[in-house]
């Protein structure tokens, strides 16, 4: 997991080495002399920020200033890792994103206890510690340093499960012999950081605004007259012209609609018409074949990348501003909420009268997971006869059921679904199920969510050391719901599942056969804060139960998003 994970990365970085962008900047100078004042003095020193706007040439001279710290010290060994901030699964949460660079730092500084701790828990507290413990490690080597890399910074989804603020992790003192070089697109004031932080990162010789003059930093550009947008919009006009308006969008729309990207066969399967075999297929008309898919993919070549992720070559935006772009030019929320849909009935086909002649080919497409046991028994998750959850369900379809807004599919075939569960904690880790959950929980307000989310919370220690006792945690936590609510509830049908995996695992597992754990919700779900000019005069809960709507004593009533404690709305 922990080298496929860094491969991935390390793709990215030679993408942008063998890009040859760069030209000139004076800040890896400036850099290259404040590191080696530090680290020769046994200076503490907070981190290095590269702060600029789109196209600015951040992750260019981030990539750069990477493959030079190597020459910057002789007869000292130099260890590097770099992560580009949600670019994987693994890299999109501040959890997730500590838990693999703990893990990685636990194999490169040869910890004697290995790579995962006896008392590992892949809980936020201790995560956070862990990655200190091994920072102060760090201090304590002779001739060897450390530089860290993180770039698009602000791109981390910031989670409940956050300590105090989402990147309270960020060291404001590193060890002499520690570097941490991150950019960002968002200034530092509008980063979830604690006020100490922001004050610490603001130093001159720590951070450089690239708009600035003293840090301009020159990448070779196709047109040097034109700002990165305008050239932006030039390519998809000529996409447009050559593609048609309908079909260009549509392509464009899937791009931007896919959280980690979709495989060559997904988009032709999304953007090729099915109905008449023998029909014309025109772009123009919103369609696409084999030959029209690979022509665009040529023409947009420089805007596109693909990268390999769990054994899937994706097809992505290689720039966010393509698809800020796309929203502006393309999209509107039906739109969205739409394509969306489609994506998720990509990944779990709908019931039809013709399933039996389907049947081979959603089989094809769809394939199972499976993991090697300690006994070299093979198990395989399953979901209905025809579909199996692979790691693309995992990573990619449970985002399109939250943004298609359909909360019943969602929690029926992801977030409740005990096979779903199973298939993330054995892909990829419990404290990667964790974020999952409390992602969706930044969307949705549901009991049934909520039970899962502490059910997961409460047994982060026991799936830590060993993922294949969930189901007998969802027994535990959730039997007295399930009896509760009856045979033909959402959380009943999970602890059957979780039952009747038990009963067929072939290695012992300890499972209750009685259940006397209280429920696992806690007296307080969601704490509001609500700006605002004196007291609030009436509060009504929404028919959707997601939103509150006030109605201060100064002012105009408002419509505020629960979970996410957002205004949504003001009623004028």
């Amino acid at each position: 997991e922990i080298f496929h994970e860094h491969s991935t990365h390390l793709i990215y970085l030679n993408e942008h080495l063998s890009a040859n962008k760069y030209i000139s900047s004076k800040i890896p100078d400036r850099i290259r002399q404040n590191v080696q004042q530090n680290f020769r003095g046994g200076s503490r020193h907070p981190p290095y920020f590269l702060h600029g706007g789109h196209g600015s040439g951040k992750s260019t001279l981030l990539s750069h200033i990477y493959s030079q710290v190597s020459d910057w010290f002789e007869h000292v060994k130099v260890h590097r890792l770099i992560r580009y901030a949600a670019a994987t699964p693994r890299s999109a949460y501040n959890l997730e994103l500590l838990r693999v660079i703990c893990q990685q730092l636990a194999i490169i500084l040869n910890i004697p206890e290995g790579y995962l701790p006896k008392d590992a828990s892949f809980d936020p507290l201790y995560i956070n510690n862990w990655f200190q413990n091994l920072l102060k490690h760090c201090e304590d080597l002779h001739n060897e340093i450390l530089f860290l890399f993180i770039d698009d910074l602000h791109k981390l989804n910031p989670l409940d499960c956050d300590i105090v603020a989402a990147l309270s992790w960020l060291p404001i003192s590193l060890p002499w012999n520690v570097f941490l070089v991150v950019s960002t697109t968002v200034p530092i004031e509008s980063l979830k950081l604690t006020p100490i932080q922001k004050e610490r990162f603001k130093y001159s010789d720590y951070f450089y605004d690239l708009a600035l003059e003293q840090n301009e930093t020159l990448v070779r550009k196709v047109n040097e007259s034109e700002s990165f947008e305008e050239y932006v919009n030039g390519i998809f006009d000529v996409m447009e012209h050559r593609f048609g308006v309908k079909g260009f969008s549509r392509l464009a729309i899937y791009i931007t609609c896919s959280e980690y990207g979709l495989t060559e066969t997904e988009f032709l399967e999304l953007l090729m018409p099915t109905q008449d075999s023998e029909a014309f297929i025109d772009s123009r008309n919103g369609g696409f074949n084999f030959s029209t898919f690979l022509t665009a993919r040529n023409v947009m070549r420089p805007l596109l990348r693909e990268k390999l992720m769990s054994g899937k070559l994706l097809i992505v935006w290689r720039h966010g501003l393509c698809s800020d772009i796309t929203k502006v030019r393309y999209m509107t929320p039906e739109i969205s909420r739409a394509v969306h849909s489609e994506i998720v009935n990509l990944f779990f086909p709908p019931d039809s009268d013709e399933s039996d002649e389907i049947s081979s080919e959603q089989h094809s497409r769809k394939s199972s997971i499976q993991t090697q046991q300690d006994d070299n028994v093979t198990q395989i998750i399953t979901l209905g006869p025809d579909i199996s959850y692979s790691i693309r369900h995992v990573e990619e379809s449970w985002h399109h059921l939250i943004k298609s807004d359909d909360t019943k599919k969602l929690k029926e075939i992801a977030v409740c679904n005990f096979d779903f569960l199973l298939a993330a904690v054995q892909t990829v880790s419990i404290s990667y199920l964790r974020c999952l959950i409390e992602h969706v929980r930044c969307y949705i307000l549901d009991r049934d969510i909520e039970l899962v989310y502490y059910t997961i919370r409460k047994s982060s220690d026991v799936l830590t050391r060993d993922p294949m006792q969930l189901g007998a945690q969802l027994i535990s936590w959730l039997k007295s719901v399930a009896a509760h609510e009856g045979p033909q509830a959402l959380l009943s049908v999970t602890v059957q599942s979780a039952t009747a995996w038990c009963d067929g695992y072939t290695v012992p597992l300890l499972v209750p056969l009685t259940g006397w754990l209280p429920v696992p919700l806690p007296s307080q779900i969601r704490c509001m804060t609500v700006p605002g000019p004196g007291p609030v005069r009436c509060i009504e809960v929404s028919p959707s139960k997601q939103h509150l709507i006030l109605s201060p004593k100064v002012g105009d009533p408002q419509l505020w998003h629960i979970m996410s404690n957002s205004l949504v709305h003001t009623f004028k």
